[in-house]
């Protein structure tokens, strides 16, 4: 039987850590640039979308959505008995090589957009999950 006594407060610092790891990995520091380009926008075009954004409401739904994916992955890390790190990786991988990655690549497939994008988004979806495995591992420890 499924157990759903998830903690709270992993499944939170998980979707903080996946917010944090965003800003990172779409700044010009790591991929953004590449990012940017991959999507057909120059510094200019960039600043337009961002203005006619309502940029709270998007981040505020970005966050809902990982404490969604954050909360569903504390419930399958809980109920495969993860207790280490290794296995919060292991079990973080074949999660997202069953469903993250199929689910990309044929948004990829249909959507003609460059493999740079893919390779990006895809690999930004993996290093969440594994950060918040770790930290539901360490968490559920006492660390």
């Amino acid at each position: 039987m499924l157990s759903f006594q998830i903690n709270l407060l992993s499944v939170l610092l998980g979707s903080v850590a996946s917010m944090a790891i965003g800003f990172l990995w779409y700044s010009p520091f790591m991929f953004g640039k590449h990012w940017m380009k991959a999507m057909g926008f120059d510094a200019k075009s960039m600043e337009k979308m961002k203005e006619s954004m309502d940029m709270r409401k998007t981040y505020s739904l970005a966050f809902l959505s990982s404490l969604v994916t954050t909360y569903v992955l504390n419930v399958v890390t809980l109920n495969f008995d993860v207790l280490y790190v290794w296995e919060g990786v292991i079990a973080s991988f074949i999660l997202w090589l069953g469903f993250i990655a199929p689910v990309k690549f044929i948004d990829f497939l249909f959507s003609r957009k460059s493999t740079d994008l893919f390779l990006i988004d895809s690999f930004y979806q993996l290093s969440c999950l594994v950060i918040a495995s770790v930290i539901f591992v360490l968490v559920s420890s006492g660390f």
